[in-house]
C-alpha cells in the first residue's frame, strides 16, 4: 500500500535549519525522550521517540507518521526544547527519524550551555524479526561558567570556563523478534569517541515482554568514559509500562548508574486520543529522581501526533 509522502519534506527542511544553525552555537546533552524519563528502560522496546534516541533499529517495527515536541529541565537549570519526527511509511524498508533539541540554561546557573543536539537515525526491517538501525549524531556545546563574585573592593577570581564540544558520533543498534512479545534489542552509542562525558561510548542492550496492555523492558549497558577512575561501569534501566483502559499508559522505572555510584527512580503519565485509522495524539509528563543526590532531578513533557 503507497502513503503520501507527507513528513520527509518536513523532516528535510528540519535537517537543512539544524544544518544552518549548528555551526554557531552549541547544546549540552541533555535531549532525551519523555518515556524513557519515566521508564529508564526502552532498549529492548524502543517505538518511535525511544528509537530515535535509545535504538534506531525500532523505528522500521511499526508503521507510522510521527511527530512530537518536548521540553525538558534538569535541577541544575537546564533546559531543552525539542521536536522529533519518524517516517516509517513512505519508504517501509528504510523508516527515518529526525530529532533535534535546542539547549538553554537559566541566568543563575552554574554553567551555562547554549546549542543543539541533531539526530538522523534511519531503519531496515532485515527480516520479519530482525532490524537494523544505525544513528548520526552531531552535537555542539558551547559552556561558560558563571563568574565568582568576589569580596568587596577585591576582584573576582577568574574562572576557567569548560571545554566546548563540537562533532559527530555515530550509534547503531539491532532489534529482534524473538518470540511473539519477546523482543531484543542490541545498541552501541556514541561509536566515534568525542572525549566528553555528554556523549559517553556505551555497549549493551536490553531484554522486553510486551502484552497487550503493558511492557516490561530491562536495560544493561556497559559504559566506556564516565568512572573517574577511568574503569567500565554497568549500567541499569528497568521500566514497567501499563495502558490502563486503552487511554492511560502509566510508566515507573528504576535506574542505577554506575559510573556515578548513584540510582534514579522516574514516574510518568500519558494521555491518548484516538482518531481515524492510525491517528491520534498522546501528552506524555514524566519526572526522574536522584536518591542519592536528592537535590538532582529531570523533568519531561511531550505533545505527540500520529498521523
Amino acid at each position: 500500500m503507497r502513503h503520501p509522502a507527507r513528513l520527509l519534506p518536513l523532516a528535510g527542511a528540519l535537517c537543512a535549519l539544524c544544518a544552518l544553525l549548528c555551526p554557531d552555537p552549541a547544546a549540552a546533552q541533555l535531549l532525551e525522550d519523555p518515556r524513557q524519563v519515566a521508564m529508564g528502560g526502552v532498549r529492548g522496546d524502543p517505538v518511535a521517540n525511544s528509537a530515535v534516541i535509545h535504538n534506531p533499529a525500532g523505528l522500521s517495527r511499526a508503521y507510522l507518521y510521527f511527530a512530537q515536541v518536548m521540553y525538558l529541565r534538569d535541577a541544575a537549570g537546564h533546559n531543552v526544547a525539542g521536536v522529533n519526527i519518524v517516517d516509517s511509511k513512505t519508504q517501509q524498508q528504510l523508516a527515518v527519524g529526525v530529532a533535534y533539541g535546542y539547549q538553554f540554561t537559566d541566568e543563575d546557573a552554574p554553567i551555562a550551555t547554549d546549542g543543539h543536539d541533531v539526530r538522523l537515525s534511519l531503519s531496515h526491517p532485515f527480516s520479519d524479526r530482525v532490524h537494523i538501525g544505525i544513528g548520526l549524531h552531531y552535537l555542539h556545546l558551547e559552556r561558560t561558567a558563571k563568574a565568582a563574585e568576589g569580596e568587596e573592593g577585591e576582584e573576582a577570581p577568574e574562572v576557567d570556563d569548560p571545554d566546548d564540544l563540537k562533532g559527530f558520533t555515530l550509534d547503531a543498534g539491532v532489534l529482534i523478534d524473538v518470540a511473539q512479545g519477546l523482543t531484543i534489542g542490541l545498541v552501541g552509542e556514541n561509536l566515534i569517541h568525542l572525549d566528553d562525558p555528554a556523549a559517553p561510548r556505551r555497549a549493551g542492550g536490553g531484554l522486553a515482554f510486551t502484552a497487550d496492555a503493558f511492557v516490561i523492558d530491562v536495560d544493561v549497558l556497559a559504559d566506556f568514559d564516565r568512572h573517574p577512575k577511568g574503569e567500565t561501569a554497568v549500567m541499569l534501566d528497568t521500566g514497567l509500562e501499563l495502558l490502563v483502559a486503552d487511554v492511560v499508559p502509566l510508566r515507573v522505572g528504576y535506574s542505577w548508574d554506575g559510573a556515578l555510584e548513584q540510582s534514579w527512580f522516574g514516574g510518568g503519565v500519558g494521555f491518548l486520543t484516538r482518531g481515524e485509522g492510525s491517528s491520534g495524539g498522546q501528552l506524555s509528563i514524566s519526572y526522574r529522581q536522584n536518591l542519592d543526590a536528592t537535590d538532582e532531578y529531570l523533568l519531561a513533557a511531550g505533545l505527540t501526533l500520529f498521523l
